[in-house]
Protein backbone atom coordinates (compact mmCIF):
# COMPACT_ATOMS: atom_id res chain seq x y z
CA UNK A 1 0.00 0.00 0.00
CA UNK A 2 2.97 2.33 0.67
CA UNK A 3 4.69 1.74 -2.74
CA UNK A 4 1.34 2.65 -4.67
CA UNK A 5 0.97 5.72 -2.56
CA UNK A 6 4.99 6.23 -3.48
CA UNK A 7 4.00 5.26 -7.10
CA UNK A 8 1.24 7.81 -6.90
CA UNK A 9 3.01 10.70 -5.68
CA UNK A 10 6.32 10.50 -7.89
CA UNK A 11 3.37 9.83 -10.85
CA UNK A 12 1.56 13.47 -9.97
CA UNK A 13 5.37 15.56 -9.34
CA UNK A 14 6.36 13.80 -13.11
CA UNK A 15 2.98 15.52 -14.72
CA UNK A 16 3.62 18.73 -13.10
CA UNK A 17 7.15 19.34 -14.14
CA UNK A 18 6.21 17.80 -17.48
CA UNK A 19 3.32 20.31 -17.59
CA UNK A 20 5.79 22.99 -15.88
CA UNK A 21 8.52 22.70 -19.11
CA UNK A 22 5.73 22.69 -21.93
CA UNK A 23 4.18 25.90 -20.55
CA UNK A 24 7.24 27.19 -20.37
CA UNK A 25 8.55 26.21 -23.59
CA UNK A 26 5.29 27.83 -25.45
CA UNK A 27 5.96 31.00 -23.20
CA UNK A 28 9.58 31.27 -24.63
CA UNK A 29 7.80 30.50 -28.30
CA UNK A 30 5.42 33.46 -27.27
CA UNK A 31 8.16 36.09 -26.05
CA UNK A 32 10.20 35.04 -29.62
CA UNK A 33 7.43 35.17 -31.38
CA UNK A 34 6.81 38.87 -30.62
CA UNK A 35 10.77 39.66 -30.80
CA UNK A 36 10.63 38.79 -34.01
CA UNK A 37 7.25 40.60 -34.66
CA UNK A 38 9.28 43.75 -33.69
CA UNK A 39 12.11 43.43 -35.74
CA UNK A 40 10.72 42.65 -38.32
CA UNK A 41 8.27 45.63 -37.92
CA UNK A 42 11.39 47.98 -37.03
CA UNK A 43 12.91 46.67 -40.92
CA UNK A 44 9.78 47.45 -42.78
CA UNK A 45 9.79 51.22 -41.28
CA UNK A 46 13.43 51.40 -42.62
CA UNK A 47 12.25 49.96 -45.59
CA UNK A 48 9.55 52.50 -45.96
CA UNK A 49 11.77 55.33 -44.91
CA UNK A 50 14.31 54.23 -47.29
CA UNK A 51 12.10 54.34 -50.60
CA UNK A 52 10.62 57.41 -49.65
CA UNK A 53 14.01 59.46 -49.12
CA UNK A 54 14.73 57.43 -52.14
CA UNK A 55 11.45 58.92 -54.47
CA UNK A 56 11.79 62.44 -52.91
CA UNK A 57 15.89 62.59 -53.45
CA UNK A 58 15.41 61.44 -56.59
CA UNK A 59 12.62 63.51 -57.97
CA UNK A 60 14.54 67.19 -56.06
CA UNK A 61 18.29 65.76 -58.12
CA UNK A 62 16.27 66.25 -61.15
CA UNK A 63 14.39 69.42 -60.56
CA UNK A 64 17.59 70.81 -59.30
CA UNK A 65 19.69 69.65 -62.47
CA UNK A 66 17.15 71.35 -64.68
CA UNK A 67 16.81 74.45 -62.74
CA UNK A 68 20.54 74.64 -62.78
CA UNK A 69 20.64 73.86 -66.38
CA UNK A 70 17.91 76.63 -66.90
CA UNK A 71 19.06 79.17 -65.36
CA UNK A 72 21.68 81.93 -67.31
CA UNK A 73 23.59 84.69 -66.69
CA UNK A 74 24.07 87.59 -69.26
CA UNK A 75 27.82 89.05 -68.35
CA UNK A 76 27.20 92.25 -70.65
CA UNK A 77 23.85 92.86 -69.38
CA UNK A 78 24.21 91.55 -65.75
CA UNK A 79 20.61 89.48 -65.46
CA UNK A 80 20.03 86.33 -63.95
CA UNK A 81 17.50 84.52 -65.01
CA UNK A 82 16.24 80.93 -62.84
CA UNK A 83 17.80 80.71 -59.87
CA UNK A 84 21.07 79.07 -59.77
CA UNK A 85 21.99 78.68 -56.34
CA UNK A 86 17.89 77.27 -55.69
CA UNK A 87 18.91 74.60 -58.16
CA UNK A 88 22.30 73.93 -57.22
CA UNK A 89 20.81 73.70 -53.08
CA UNK A 90 17.95 70.86 -54.31
CA UNK A 91 20.76 69.16 -56.32
CA UNK A 92 22.95 68.81 -53.29
CA UNK A 93 19.78 67.34 -51.34
CA UNK A 94 18.65 65.39 -53.53
CA UNK A 95 21.85 63.58 -53.91
CA UNK A 96 22.14 63.25 -50.31
CA UNK A 97 18.61 61.60 -50.12
CA UNK A 98 19.87 59.19 -52.51
CA UNK A 99 22.64 58.36 -51.07
CA UNK A 100 21.17 57.41 -47.95
CA UNK A 101 17.40 56.07 -48.91
CA UNK A 102 19.24 53.00 -51.05
CA UNK A 103 21.10 51.49 -48.10
CA UNK A 104 18.59 51.99 -45.75
CA UNK A 105 15.76 50.39 -47.78
CA UNK A 106 18.46 47.63 -49.12
CA UNK A 107 19.41 46.87 -45.50
CA UNK A 108 15.59 46.92 -44.29
CA UNK A 109 14.20 45.02 -46.99
CA UNK A 110 16.92 42.18 -46.42
CA UNK A 111 16.17 41.92 -42.68
CA UNK A 112 12.64 42.37 -42.95
CA UNK A 113 12.74 39.24 -45.11
CA UNK A 114 14.69 37.83 -42.67
CA UNK A 115 12.67 37.62 -39.96
CA UNK A 116 9.30 37.34 -41.16
CA UNK A 117 10.77 33.99 -42.76
CA UNK A 118 12.00 33.19 -39.03
CA UNK A 119 8.54 34.45 -37.43
CA UNK A 120 7.05 31.97 -39.94
CA UNK A 121 9.55 29.23 -38.98
CA UNK A 122 8.19 28.41 -35.31
CA UNK A 123 5.40 26.73 -34.73
CA UNK A 124 4.08 24.43 -32.30
CA UNK A 125 0.80 22.63 -33.68
CA UNK A 126 -1.68 19.86 -32.52
CA UNK A 127 -1.52 17.36 -35.55
CA UNK A 128 -5.22 15.60 -35.06
CA UNK A 129 -5.75 14.08 -38.30
CA UNK A 130 -6.22 9.96 -38.93
CA UNK A 131 -2.56 8.92 -39.66
CA UNK A 132 -0.56 10.84 -36.85
CA UNK A 133 -1.69 12.31 -34.20
CA UNK A 134 0.49 14.12 -30.95
CA UNK A 135 2.31 17.32 -30.96
CA UNK A 136 4.12 18.42 -33.92
CA UNK A 137 7.39 21.21 -33.19
CA UNK A 138 8.76 22.60 -36.43
CA UNK A 139 11.54 25.14 -36.69
CA UNK A 140 13.00 26.56 -40.08
CA UNK A 141 16.46 28.11 -39.42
Amino acid sequence: MENHNAMKKNICILLAIILLVTTQSFGQQNQEKMDYFNKAEKYRKMKNTGVTLTALGGALMIIGGVTMYNSTYNIFTGEDSGNWEAGAAAFVIGVAGLASGIPLCAVGAHNQRKYNQKLQGISVRINANSQVKGLTLSLRL
